[in-house]
Order: structure tokens, then C-alpha cells, then sequence
């Protein structure tokens, strides 16, 4: 069961809704994407792992992972909450 932490984040030009993800919930979320083919290619910005995907529910996301502590985000920018 996925146990994630909402925060909603203030970027001074939109509303972004920021789920927290611990590695193997992050993980599961990335292989179902791909499997679906909503996954985009990785990119590394600052030793995060980032990627954009299609989210089902959520639209448009960008997924981030810190793999030194071993946490990821998926962030939701306003356009996909509306």
C-alpha cells in the first residue's frame, strides 16, 4: 500500500502538489507507468533521477528520485489538477 505525504508547493508562477514516495512505492509507480507506456526517458538534474509521465488520474507529472536517502516525488502541476 502506498503511503504517500501530500504537500502542496508554492512556485511563485503555479500550485504544485507534491506526493512523497519511499523507494519501492516510487519504483512500482515507475514499472506500471512504463508497462502502460505513459513513461518518458530519464534525465539526471542535480543527482536526481527525473523523468515526465502520463499519469491515468493525475495527467501530466514529473517524477523525481533521490536515490541517496532513497525517497522520490511525483509532482502535480495545476493544469493536470484541474
Amino acid at each position: 500500500m502506498v503511503m504517500a505525504v501530500i504537500h502542496l508547493l508554492d512556485t511563485g508562477e503555479s500550485e504544485m502538489k507534491s506526493i512523497d514516495l519511499d523507494h519501492g512505492d516510487f519504483e512500482t509507480l515507475v514499472d506500471a507507468l512504463r508497462e502502460q507506456g505513459r513513461l518518458g526517458p530519464a534525465s539526471n538534474d542535480e543527482g536526481m533521477i527525473v523523468r515526465i509521465a502520463d499519469h491515468p488520474h493525475h495527467g501530466r507529472v514529473i517524477l523525481k528520485m533521490d536515490s541517496n536517502i532513497g525517497r522520490g516525488k511525483m509532482l502535480i502541476t495545476e493544469k493536470s489538477l484541474a
